[in-house]
């Protein structure tokens, strides 16, 4: 097993201005050496809880050592689909490998609009029931019962796709399972339904801008390295018979008599599965509703017309943001030129065009927009060639240039600011808040690159700017998203949403409604009142050369009770569509969080929802950054002399990213043959060092 130590290791550009210091080699080399050798932590040491210092951008990768396999990880997915919603059942299995009690954390990924609805520990045959709790309760509560030696578990949203799980007192020779229970929508685009679900994450970039930046940094090794996470799955489709019609472009499946199935695979990228949409008529939008405690729920499933027209976009300004960072390194970085390159062979000579590179400083290619003729198109792909990853993410200043009004307000170009990253930094809420100020006109297109990239952010940014996000996983589907995006997503085909509920009143998110694109419809959840009859949809559409008002017009369907669907939580539950009711309403009550954090991310106290959030949190049992999951069992287990030891439990370096390499250069020797090494290099520099002191001050004597 290859070994490497662990290292904070700060991204800066190789054109950092260099500085006479009077520093000799020798000494430059003994500072190298010190660097590169870094601390080396003990069995028991761990990321720590409290915000550690950020002066300047850091990217925290703490490399693999043998103490990471001291808990190993098993994750399952069970997958149940019925209409529109998901529900899963995640699994996490720590193996307690050594002859001490372990204590582990484990940062790790969700899908975005995911929920997460119970906690559960699965020990020894006992089952332990999770309960929400404010942030600080359920932390204080983990914490105290860690030290008496009961068994626990802690579940904390670090960011809305981002979590961290906390397992506590795992037996010496061991296992201990965490299941969380999940809903989340299925996405619909270009005819076909699928799912999303992250196994991984790209290690965040962390500025001055990061908050708690140490809660989003975790350990990272290789397969090369470590065996890694590992994941089985099962997956459950309500409406389909032919399995062989379930498909994934990120892994080969499995077909079974009941569904589909992966079984003990890496846990290095995305796994995304997808089905036939089979719709009958792709303008007709659909509606679920149900009912759970006397509360109703609409689900709207909004298709945009079959019929469009767009507006002409014969003459256009197309500028793109692209990331060079460190992160970028390997599969992301070609992917991320094979776009470019598609983007440029797109363009006419009536059309302008404009390059920003960046990783801790921003790169454009030209000042301004240029001509897209033969000169500047040559220039312009030289650009692309030479683009390698290094280096920090810092995007603000990128973005900023980018969406910086036109010099030429008579320019009637369309102008498109496409946005191709990772996303893999810590601050995403500074960058959405600099995008909804600098916006203007402008609409941003995000495109995330790689096989796990913060697709939460990269969505944000593109419901901010009025614009669609796309996932470039690797070169092979490079042209395909590229001409997706500068063709058909060029312009939204129903745009200025309202809805309308007739007979009553109604509530719905995400609110406002979001542009219309063609072959992408949209999900809505409402909670309305039992007199409504009707949900009214109007917009305005671009047909024939002119705009005008389109509407869908869609029935509530009356209420059937079905006491066979009741699910035990004291109330009788009406179901007139393939969703289950409770998953109705902890969606929409998701949506409904979602949208108060949005409403403070950009007001001035940040935390001017946080007592409604709360309310709504507490109530659901949602976990939410102001509301945790902690299960304890009562009785301990560990008496107060048996020592306990502490560890990150890896995630998996995902696949194609090189990024570990570029940080550190790893070989085959272990950490103590590398402190040897670093020993003899550092005495080796000091004599080197004081050899020339010698020679300096002997010149001075016969001067």
């Amino acid at each position: 097993m290859h070994d490497t130590y662990p290292v904070s290791c700060t991204q800066h550009s190789r054109r950092t201005p260099q500085y006479r210091t009077g520093l000799t080699p020798s000494l430059i080399l003994l500072a190298l050496i010190l660097l590169v050798k870094g601390p080396i932590a003990s069995a028991s040491e761990r990321v720590p809880d409290v915000e550690a210092p950020n002066e300047i951008g850091t990217l925290m990768l703490i490399g693999a050592q043998e103490r990471f396999e001291a808990v190993q990880l098993d994750a399952t997915m069970q997958v149940e689909v019925s209409g529109l919603l998901a529900q899963m059942s995640l699994t996490q299995t720590f193996r307690n490998t050594r002859n001490t009690w372990m204590q582990a954390r484990y940062l790790f990924p969700l899908p975005e609009s995911a929920t997460v609805q119970s906690l559960v520990i699965n020990v020894d045959g006992k089952t332990i029931h999770g309960k929400i709790m404010e942030r600080e309760a359920a932390r204080e509560n983990f914490t105290q019962a860690s030290n008496n030696g009961q068994i626990t578990a802690l579940v904390e949203q670090q960011r809305p796709n981002l979590f961290t799980m906390d397992v506590a007192t795992i037996a010496p020779g061991s296992e201990l399972s965490v299941e969380l229970t999940i809903v989340l929508p299925v996405q619909i685009d270009r005819q076909f339904r699928s799912l999303t679900l992250p196994t991984t994450h790209t290690p965040r970039y962390t500025n001055e801008q990061t908050p708690k930046a140490a809660a989003v940094s975790g350990a990272f090794t290789t397969q090369s390295m470590q065996r890694g996470p590992r994941l089985t799955m099962n997956a459950t489709i309500e409406g389909v018979t032919d399995y062989t019609r379930v498909t994934s472009d990120t892994h080969s499946l499995n077909v079974t008599a009941t569904g589909v199935a992966l079984k003990n695979l890496p846990m290095n990228k995305d796994l995304v599965i997808k089905w036939p949409a089979d719709y009958e008529d792709t303008a007709k939008s659909q509606i679920y509703i149900s009912e759970h405690d006397n509360e109703q729920y609409a689900q709207i499933l909004l298709n945009p017309p079959g019929r469009t027209s767009v507006q002409n976009t014969v003459r256009r300004e197309l500028i793109i943001v692209v990331d060079k960072s460190g992160s970028m390194a390997g599969e992301s970085m070609d992917a991320a030129r094979k776009a470019l390159q598609f983007s440029l062979d797109s363009l006419t000579p009536q059309d302008t065009f404009n390059i920003i590179a960046f990783d801790d400083q921003s790169h454009p290619l030209f000042q301004t927009a240029q001509a897209a003729n033969n000169n500047y198109l040559k220039q312009g792909h030289r650009f692309i060639r030479n683009l390698e990853a290094d280096g920090g993410t810092e995007m603000r200043e990128s973005l900023r240039f980018a969406l910086q009004p036109k010099l030429n307000a008579d320019d009637t170009r369309l102008r498109q600011v496409v946005f191709l990253t990772d996303g893999s930094v810590g601050y995403e809420d500074a960058l959405l808040l600099e995008i909804q100020r600098q916006l203007g006109k402008n609409r941003l297109f995000t495109i995330g690159i790689g096989s796990a990239p913060n697709q939460w952010f990269l969505e944000k940014a593109a419901q901010i700017g009025r614009g669609v996000f796309l996932t470039i996983p690797d070169s092979v589907a490079a042209a395909d998203a590229i001409q997706l995006l500068l063709t058909k997503l060029v312009n939204p085909v129903i745009t200025d949403i309202a809805v309308q509920f007739l007979g009553g009143k109604g509530e719905i998110y995400p609110n406002p409604v979001a542009d219309l694109y063609a072959d992408k419809p949209q999900m809505m959840v409402a909670k309305i009142d039992a007199q409504v009859t009707t949900i009214l949809v109007s917009g305005n559409q671009w047909l024939n050369g002119e705009i005008v008002r389109w509407r869908q017009r869609l029935d509530v369907p009356a209420r059937e009770v079905l006491p066979e669907m009741n699910d035990g939580t004291n109330g009788t539950n009406y179901y007139t569509g393939p969703v289950t009711v409770p998953s109705a309403k902890l969606f929409w009550t998701r949506l409904k969080v979602e949208s108060l954090l949005d409403e403070q991310r950009y007001a001035v106290d940040q935390d001017v929802n946080k007592q409604q959030i709360l309310r709504l949190a507490l109530n659901a049992q949602l976990v939410t950054p102001y509301t945790s999951f902690v299960a304890v069992e009562q009785t301990p287990v560990r008496t107060m002399d048996e020592p306990v030891d502490s560890t990150e439990v890896a995630s998996l370096i995902p696949q194609g990213n090189t990024m570990m390499e570029l940080a550190m250069p790893v070989g085959a020797a272990g950490v103590d043959t590398l402190g040897w090494i670093s020993a003899l290099l550092g005495l080796f520099g000091i004599v080197s060092l004081r050899l020339s002191q010698l020679r300096t001050k002997r010149g001075r004597d016969i001067l």
